[in-house]
């Protein structure tokens, strides 16, 4: 079977970089913490570049729906990560003073 030589069909690195940005954003909506949703929500939005500026046709128009998603996303998560790290920064200090 490995000999066969087949080629990859035409348009599959693009859809599944596509699935893969869709996972990332699945990952970073179910994600508990806010700064690791945040992290895989750029992903999802850095491999939706890579498709789009690699595709052509549908996958290309899904890439810049799932772009905008993740954009949009890590916006309105931005406020929780800030809000996150400032109890986690304050903790660290209370702690630290024993």
């Amino acid at each position: 079977m490995a000999g066969t030589g087949q080629a990859p069909r035409k348009g599959a690195t693009q859809k599944s970089l596509i699935v893969l940005a869709v996972l990332f954003l699945l990952i970073g909506g179910v994600v508990m913490d806010p700064m690791a949703g945040i992290a895989c929500l750029v992903l999802a939005g850095v491999t939706s570049l890579i498709a789009l500026f690699s595709g052509s046709g549908w996958p290309r128009l899904v890439a810049v729906a799932l772009l905008i998603a993740a954009v949009a996303l890590v916006f309105s998560n931005v406020s929780t990560a800030r809000q996150h790290h400032q109890n986690y920064k304050s903790s660290v200090r209370a702690n630290s003073g024993e």
